[in-house]
């Protein structure tokens, strides 16, 4: 059988610039705050066998821990999206700098609290690197080829285009929140035949301006496949934008062509 035991707070409350330097506050006998002055009693039950509470509710689970951080406003002396303030120069005192306030709760994602200037010793943001433009799930760039019938013929030019598009994707590095910017910088195109268009920066056009082509010389069946290099750049809580070091790749799924051997026949007119 449990046994339970009572205990006695005392406290004395002391107002912050109030008066006599009283507070005034409350308690009652099940340990909440009461009519008083001064001088505060509360008595609370407590269960001596278990460490709960003696009114049968379990345990206030702890709350998770909050951390905080400091990074600088400024990036390179400018750019601040709040006012662009950094582009005035430093408006602080000697040794300090304009500094961003990061809290986050437990695991939660990292929130900004507040901008201010604090001592210039803070802590670093995260670099995003190119793993992480890697892992956040790049485009594979289509693969336009006219004729797009899945059939060409030897000595006649197939065309080759694909999209030239900038994509953004959002992820967290550290906590914090992030958005990555990757543009295309390069194509390759792998014809299948031992031929290889590219690394090139032009994307291709569809007919009748084409400026890609590939002309087989030989009948058969043929998997054409398209390589795209990406350069990346990212923000970071609405930071300018830095430049991520290294390219990321991206490999479209092969497209078969049949190559035929045409023959010239003529026709009335």
């Amino acid at each position: 059988m449990n046994r339970k035991a009572t205990w006695v707070a005392v406290a004395s409350i002391l107002s912050l610039g109030m008066g006599n330097g009283l507070s005034h506050a409350k308690v009652d006998t099940g340990g909440k705050w009461v009519g008083g002055e001064g001088l505060i009693q509360g008595v609370i039950e407590h269960d001596g066998a278990t460490g709960r509470a003696g009114s049968g509710g379990s345990q206030t689970p702890k709350p998770p821990p909050v951390q905080s951080k400091t990074t600088p406003a400024c990036n390179g002396g400018g750019g601040y999206v709040a006012g662009n303030i950094c582009a005035i120069g430093n408006i602080c005192s000697e040794g300090q700098i304009l500094l961003d306030f990061w809290t986050r709760t437990g695991d939660g994602p990292w929130m900004k609290t507040r901008t201010e200037c604090g001592p210039s010793r803070t802590g670093a943001l995260p670099v995003v690197t190119v793993t992480d433009l890697q892992r956040v799930g790049l485009p594979a760039s289509p693969l336009n080829i006219q004729p797009n019938t899945g059939e060409a013929l030897i000595n006649v030019p197939l065309i080759l285009a694909t999209a030239d598009e900038t994509v953004t994707r959002d992820t967290t590095v550290l906590g914090f929140p992030v958005t990555i910017r990757a543009t295309p910088t390069s194509w390759t195109w792998d014809l299948g035949d031992g031929a290889t268009v590219g690394p090139t920066s032009d994307p291709g056009q569809a007919y009748p301006h084409q400026s890609l082509t590939h002309t087989y010389t030989a009948p058969g069946d043929h998997q054409i496949t398209l390589t795209t290099t990406w350069s990346g750049e990212y923000t970071i809580a609405g930071l300018p934008y830095r430049p991520i070091d290294g390219t990321a790749t991206t490999a479209s799924a092969p497209v078969p062509v049949h190559v035929l051997h045409g023959h010239n026949v003529l026709v009335p007119d």
